[in-house]
């Protein structure tokens, strides 16, 4: 509170009676920025974090209420900027357009290649193929195995909680 009575500027400018500071507070018209560490001296016990927080908003009041009023002129230049890029980006969707048709009818107009068979392939190729296919069967069923196998085991502890669970209960 005793800080918004400080330096309320409206208060300073209608009454002039908060003392004389806040009187060259209202008067002054400098230029200098007000720091935090002088409204720490001004309000005894305010945390920094106060201080900082009170003059920046504050110096939002003041230039809120100070600004000049918006106005069309003030962003002719933005919307300007804008208006060249849609047509830039009209141009650029113009052209893929354009190019997408094109490439569209080479497409069509292009004969249909017949689909690759495993004949078609070196025998390089085929037997790396092969060897890879038999890795991964390989692979494959000793993973099985191991599943099963942990499976087999958790199951054979699962049953052997049940019958301890079911012991438990009946005595």
């Amino acid at each position: 509170r005793r800080t918004r009575q400080i330096f309320d500027p409206d208060a300073v400018l209608r009454t002039g009676s908060k003392g004389s500071l806040a009187k060259q507070i209202g008067r002054s018209r400098s230029k200098l920025p007000v720091e935090p560490v002088f409204l720490m001296d001004m309000v005894q016990g305010i945390p920094e974090t106060q201080a900082h927080r009170t003059l920046k908003n504050s110096m939002e009041a003041h230039n809120k209420r100070f600004a000049e009023p918006f106005g069309l002129d003030q962003v002719e230049q933005d919307l300007n900027r804008i208006m060249e890029r849609m047509r830039c980006g009209l141009l650029c969707a113009g052209w893929l357009s354009h190019r997408l048709r094109e490439y569209e009818e080479a497409l069509e107009s292009a004969p249909t290649p017949r689909p690759m068979t495993a004949r078609d392939l070196p025998e390089a190729v085929r037997r790396g193929i092969d060897e890879v296919g038999a890795v991964a069967q390989q692979q494959g069923a000793e993973l099985a195995e191991e599943v099963a196998a942990v499976l087999g085991e958790e199951m054979a502890t699962l049953e052997r909680r049940q019958r301890e669970q079911t012991r438990s209960l009946s005595h």
